[in-house]
Order: structure tokens, then C-alpha cells, then sequence
């Protein structure tokens, strides 16, 4: 039995065509699970390891030169392998700095809905996303259309305003000592005011929490997942979009709500036992900017 995941707790099958192989070792030297060893000059697979056979990570069959090898199972077959761009196709250091210093916070976006094709590039830079155990276990909610947006914002408002007395001051005394003080304070100078604000521009039918955005997506995975998958493959989305002239904004809050309403996950198709992510509002800027702001790290320490 190979690592649990929500979809599968089977190790993949790995085959070795004997006439092809050359015995060079690479794939043992990129096998992290111990499934392909080295004896005598012979690579050889592994019956039984210390995490349960082949995980699928795919890096044997990526990194053999004679393509002998075969990995089957966990969602990965031999014919999910695709040729490497060439190096000249590639993004340079200097290509790929002048997307992250273009790219903006965008809360004001263009009377225009996100093609299918252009969304669908966007997912697929979710879908390339690195995860902490194969196969991922990330799911994306996509709420395209400005009206489906404002009602899942909407919804999300309620529900924000019928639990903000969990955020008050006397409720979360009893509990400030396991929280922190810095958590106790974003919530009773920031997220409490936030609730109030948004609640107030929904009633004057205005949506402050996606800005109008015509397209939301809700990024959240299994229990079995690592954590930050979520906040990884939102970021892999966002420099796609950036890429092909959308933009963009992180929403934080909607997970940890999201989190305690099992009524809103199941409207929405999202599992009750998932780890809520992130959510990233996305369309056709409104406003062109003319310059990149500097940013700087809180702190870097070398040792």
C-alpha cells in the first residue's frame, strides 16, 4: 500500500524495458522512495520500501535518457510525459522578473467576462503546480460570470455577518492565550471591520469582497494534502493570468469563514472535510498602471 491520498492509496507499478536500459543510474539517483536501486552496476525495482512503493512523482521516466521506463498508477501513466521546451523557449531570469514586477493587486476590472480558452490556460498553470504528495488532491471552485460572482460574495457576506460575534473581543477572551495576541488583534482591527464594511456595500448592492471581479477561483484541498498546495497553485495562476493580460487579486478571507459553513460548501460542490485555500479574483484591468512598485523583505538572515 503505497502514501494515502483523497484519491488513492495504491503505490504505482514501475516497468523497466531491459532491452532499452542502460543501466546509467539516473532514475535511481532521482528515486526519493527508494523504489529504484542500484545492485551490482544494475538498476533494479524495489518489492517493498519504508513509504509504502511508488508514490508517482514521474521523475525516473522524466529523466531517462533511453525512455525504458514505465510508471503506471496514482493518476500517472507513460503517456502524460511531454517534451521539455527548448531552452530558447524558455523563460529567462529577466523575462520572468519583468512579469513579477508588472504584475499588480487589481480591484478594478473592465465590463469584459475571461474567454473559456484564456480561463482554461489559467487552470492549466494550477494544474502544473508542484504538491506535496502526487497525485494532487487540489481542487479548484471556478465561479465565472458577474452575477454568479456578486451571489457567491454575497452569500459569503451573510455568512461572515451571522459569525462575526465569534470575533468579539469578550468571545475570544477566554481564548486569547492560545491564539496570540497578534491573531486576537487582526481579528478585532481587521477582520471585524472588514465584515462591517462589506456588509454595508452589499446592502447598497455593491461587492467589496471579489470588486466586481468576473471570474472567482477557490483553491482547496484534501485533508491528506499538504496545506500550502492551495496557496502555491493560486500563485502559479496568478503570474498565468499576468501573462495573458488579466488581473488579479488574492483573497484570503473566504477560506477561514468558508471553513465553519458546511451549508455554503455544499451549495458550492466543495467536501466538508477539506482544507480551505485561497481564492483569486481575476478579469480585464480597468486601469492601466504606469509603474512597478519596489518591494522588501521584512528581514534576511544568512547563516
Amino acid at each position: 500500500m503505497g502514501i494515502k491520498t483523497a484519491r488513492t492509496e495504491e503505490s504505482a507499478v514501475v516497468l523497466i524495458d531491459r532491452k532499452e536500459c542502460s543501466d546509467c543510474g539516473l532514475c535511481a539517483g532521482v528515486c526519493k522512495g527508494g523504489v529504484l536501486t542500484i545492485n551490482e552496476k544494475r538498476v533494479l525495482v524495489a518489492a517493498d520500501t519504508a513509504l509504502g512503493g511508488c508514490f508517482g512523482c514521474g521523475q525516473c521516466m522524466a529523466v531517462c535518457p533511453n525512455r525504458c521506463i514505465e510508471v503506471t498508477g496514482r493518476d500517472l501513466s507513460p503517456g502524460d510525459m511531454i517534451h521539455l521546451p527548448e531552452k530558447e523557449d524558455r523563460a529567462s531570469w529577466e523575462e520572468l522578473q519583468n512579469l513579477m514586477l508588472s504584475r499588480r493587486s487589481v480591484r478594478d476590472f473592465a465590463d469584459k467576462e475571461i474567454p473559456d480558452e484564456i480561463l482554461n490556460k489559467v487552470l492549466d498553470a494550477a494544474a502544473a503546480a508542484p504538491m506535496g504528495i502526487p497525485p494532487t488532491d487540489l481542487e479548484v471552485l471556478c465561479i465565472s460570470g458577474r452575477q454568479n460572482v456578486r451571489t457567491f460574495a454575497f452569500d459569503l457576506i451573510e455568512m461572515m455577518d451571522k459569525s462575526k460575534w465569534m470575533l468579539y473581543p469578550l468571545t475570544i477572551a477566554p481564548m486569547r492565550f492560545l491564539m496570540g495576541k497578534e491573531t486576537s488583534e487582526v481579528m478585532s482591527k481587521f477582520i471585524l471591520p472588514v465584515i462591517k464594511v462589506l456588509k454595508e456595500k452589499m446592502r447598497a448592492g455593491e461587492d467589496w469582497l471579489f470588486y466586481g471581479a468576473p471570474t472567482v477561483l477557490f483553491f482547496h484541498t484534501s485533508p491528506y494534502a499538504d496545506p500550502q498546495d492551495p496557496a502555491i497553485a493560486a500563485t502559479f495562476s496568478m503570474l498565468a493570468a499576468q501573462s495573458l493580460g488579466l488581473g488579479t487579486c488574492m483573497i484570503g478571507t473566504v477560506g477561514p469563514f468558508l471553513k465553519y459553513s458546511n451549508e455554503l460548501k455544499k451549495k458550492y460542490g466543495i467536501s466538508k472535510r477539506n482544507q480551505m485555500g485561497v481564492a483569486l479574483i481575476m478579469g480585464y484591468p480597468r486601469i492601466k498602471y504606469h509603474r512597478a512598485i519596489k518591494r522588501r523583505l521584512a528581514g534576511i538572515h544568512r547563516h
